[in-house]
């Protein structure tokens, strides 16, 4: 970094600076954090005014932040004493934790986004699926890897790819699932919803009442949910497998569903081009959230909100209450995926293969990632974006979008997902369906981690 001659301001005059007003900060929190930066590491201040430390922090990368603690011990004890200057830099799922480990939490994160980036993988391997069919999705989750496919059976994995059970019952493709707790809910063309007890690799109740495809199944609580082809949605009992509700309000297909966290509340999306929110233990309708006039194929559920999209082409986002929050501009394809992370920042995925970032609070576009390939999935880990397409599996950086490496060339990719050191996929090559599986190493495994926690010069954080 340039060395910049100049002298921190005094305390007055920073926290005059940072709390004059927003635009203000914006223009001159980076200038000022590189003289604050360049002032440390040249060991002029030991000190500095730590009420706008959080301010500072706001503007540093990861990197950054690792150099201003290397360099002020003041800064080090300041940011391990409040964990929240750190929380910000923690993009996984542990971004909720509470035990103030912040720090330990964002070298971990970073230094397995290293793995990937670098290419570190410890273990390789592929299996033959079945002959000739689409694997329609794919889960990781615990040490197993559960696939779905145009094909009558299940297949259940251990994460190295050794099969542990096959499920087989349907006389249909699978085409969805859901799992919880060692329990699996599949759904079917031949109309049907089955529950599983993975663990002993059993059938525990099958449930008949759908007319046509059972095209998405979700688990909430106690219940199941189930949407299909009938334009239907029906509620179950997941002990009994007895029919509670059956929800109509729907004139067309059924695509997707949505739980809302922290309330009894999902919302189902159709090819009819409305969102309807529910409550799944009364079985009544709660309200429209929104009535599009083309198929809508994917809803997500954002906070207090749910995203909503489709042919129409249009991302659009309703608060709970119906109010609308976020219209995006036209866009040149429909809408396949909706997925967030755990800033609360929207990514939606186009048939044109462009997934797009949006801050729907502050209604603005953060970035495009153009694949010029059919879209398949993307997945959302720590610091990267993980995007798979029809020829590949690419790797790109998630607050930035920018392009990283290609993870792997494929003649077709059906499906894909990841844990935080695996990633796994189902292509067909030249013969039958695979499902490989890539690990890479673990923060554990890499040398950096075996460095004392607080060694932030030595470790990559």
């Amino acid at each position: 970094m340039a060395v910049i001659r100049a002298e921190v301001p005094p305390n007055a005059a920073i926290s005059k600076l940072f709390w004059s007003s927003a635009a203000a900060r914006s223009e001159i929190a980076r200038d000022f954090t590189k003289i604050l930066l360049s002032n440390m590491l040249n060991k002029k201040h030991e000190k500095f005014p730590l009420e706008v430390l959080d301010r500072v922090a706001r503007q540093l990368t990861v990197e950054e932040m690792k150099k201003v603690m290397v360099a002020s011990p003041e800064a080090r004890r300041a940011a391990e004493k409040h964990p929240l200057i750190w929380k910000r830099h923690i993009h996984g799922e542990k971004s909720q934790i509470r035990n103030g480990k912040f720090i330990q939490e964002v070298k971990k994160e970073h230094v397995q986004s290293q793995m990937w980036i670098d290419s570190q993988e410890t273990f390789s391997a592929t299996v033959k699926h079945a002959p000739h069919v689409p694997i329609t999705q794919m889960v990781a989750t615990g040490d197993i890897l559960i696939v779905s496919s145009d094909f009558s059976a299940v297949k259940i994995y251990d994460l190295f790819l050794g099969t542990l059970a096959t499920l087989e019952g349907h006389r249909g493709c699978v085409w969805t699932f859901d799992y919880k707790d060692s329990v699996l809910v599949t759904g079917s063309t031949d109309r049907t919803a089955k529950i599983w007890d993975c663990s002993l690799g059993v059938c525990l109740k099958t449930l008949y009442g759908h007319t046509s495809t059972v095209r998405v199944v979700k688990i909430a609580e106690e219940c199941v949910i189930t949407g299909a082809r009938d334009n239907t949605v029906r509620v179950w009992c997941i002990k009994t497998g007895q029919c509670r509700y059956v929800l109509q309000g729907h004139s067309s297909s059924v695509r997707d569903i949505a739980i809302i966290e922290g309330q009894p509340l999902f919302v189902s999306g159709s090819y009819d081009g409305r969102a309807i929110l529910w409550n799944y233990r009364t079985g009544q309708g709660v309200r429209w959230l929104a009535r599009l006039p083309r198929r809508i194929y994917a809803v997500c559920s954002v906070k207090d909100a749910v995203a909503i999209g489709g042919m129409d082409q249009i991302l659009k986002i309703t608060r709970l209450n119906g109010k609308s929050l976020f219209e995006s501009k036209d866009t040149a394809g429909t809408i396949v995926k909706i997925k967030t992370d755990s800033e609360g920042l929207v990514y939606a995925l186009t048939t044109d293969g462009v997934l797009r970032k949006w801050d729907v609070n502050r209604k603005v576009l953060k970035y495009e990632i153009h694949t010029k390939s059919k879209p398949v999935d993307f997945s959302i880990l720590n610091h990267l974006v993980v995007v798979g397409v029809h020829s590949h599996i690419a790797l790109y950086a998630r607050d930035t979008g920018r392009f990283i490496r290609v993870l792997h060339v494929t003649k077709r990719l059906y499906s894909m997902c990841v844990t935080e050191n695996a990633l796994f996929f189902g292509t067909q090559e030249t013969g039958p369906t695979e499902i490989h599986a890539v690990h890479f190493k673990t923060p554990q495994e890499h040398p950096i981690w075996a460095h004392a926690p607080l060694s932030y010069s030595r470790c990559g954080v």
